[in-house]
């Protein structure tokens, strides 16, 4: 079974042979003892600390299907690096734009995402509506 992995030391992450090796690094500049982590158990990558690698280990993450995710020193989320067949890649842009192109596709979807709001309008309605609140008018109005 594949598991996350969260690296929150500094240091160097590099591809050994068909695995990773994470290398932590001091304040110092230091190096730690290496980290050995097999391919096959991982699924992704969450990165909090510092952290050098190179394009030997982004293509061997792009092969093995694993996403890396980046966050600053406040913890905020600052990018991702994700294999290509994620979303099919392009492919996947072509057809959205496609669709875009069409005002008939287009209308299609955007009738579905008022579908679903007013699917989900109702449910929260009738939440509240059954907790003895008084909620029938807008029900029948969103009904309509």
């Amino acid at each position: 079974m594949k598991k996350t992995y969260y690296l929150f030391n500094p240091g160097r992450l590099s591809r050994k042979d068909n695995t990773l090796k994470f290398i932590p690094v001091d304040e110092n500049g230091r190096e730690g003892i290496p980290k050995f982590i097999p391919v096959e158990g991982v699924s992704d990558l969450y990165c909090f600390g510092s952290l050098d690698s190179n394009s030997a280990l982004f293509n061997l993450l792009g092969k093995a299907g694993i996403s890396i995710h980046f966050f600053d020193y406040y913890e905020h989320y600052t990018g991702s690096f994700q294999p290509k067949e994620y979303l099919l890649a392009g492919k996947m842009q072509i057809q959205q734009t496609k669709h875009y192109l069409d005002v008939e596709k287009r209308l299609k979807i955007a009738k579905k995402f008022i579908d679903g709001s007013a699917f989900n309008i109702i449910k929260n309605l009738r939440y509240y509506h059954n907790r003895n609140k008084d909620l029938e008018s807008q029900l029948v109005k969103i009904e309509e």
